[in-house]
């Protein structure tokens, strides 16, 4: 599977294991991207979800049980010569040639998200284009909710708990 993304890409693209579980549970660990220029744009340690069974059985929206990412690094930047991301041909690579319009544009997706769990995850961004960076690291994240609903702009939650990293 790697090897066709990285080729329709045109980077490397490394996955260590993939695990799927009867339909509600991803982990895919050992995940590297690299940028055009070979750069790293992602590391992942571990990435893992959990999901209802919305899939099989279509109920009103998906219910995201678990988003974990774990020993991760992303690296984002554009230089002061280009207004182009590091990641932009990886938009590139799966957007459509046909340009018509969507009817589904400006649309979200409609999901109900309830936990999150990062564990040594660092994200730098280096904006050359417009001056400004942003480079933050966390030990530990963990939020527990009743409900995050992006399409309703509700947020409910029980615990958060996060250490430095």
């Amino acid at each position: 599977m790697s090897g066709r993304l990285a080729k329709q890409l045109n980077t490397t693209i490394r996955i260590q294991h993939i695990r799927l579980d009867f339909l509600n549970q991803l982990k895919v660990e050992g995940v590297y991207i690299a940028d055009q220029q070979n750069d790293t744009l992602l590391y992942a340690g571990a990435i893992h979800f959990r999901i209802t069974d919305w899939f099989i059985f279509r109920k009103d929206k998906p219910v995201i049980k678990y988003i974990g990412l774990h020993n991760a690094y992303a690296n984002l930047y554009r230089t002061a010569k280009s207004d182009e991301w590091n990641y932009q041909f990886i938009i590139d690579g799966f957007s459509s040639s046909d340009k018509k319009p969507s009817k589904q544009e400006g649309s979200t997706i409609d999901i109900d998200l309830k936990e999150v769990d990062l564990g040594n995850v660092r994200f730098y961004m280096d904006d050359a284009w417009v001056g400004s960076d942003l480079d933050f690291a966390v030990g530990s994240f963990h939020i527990d909710a009743d409900k995050i609903d992006f399409n309703k702009k509700q947020i409910v939650i029980d615990n958060i708990n996060a250490t430095a990293a």
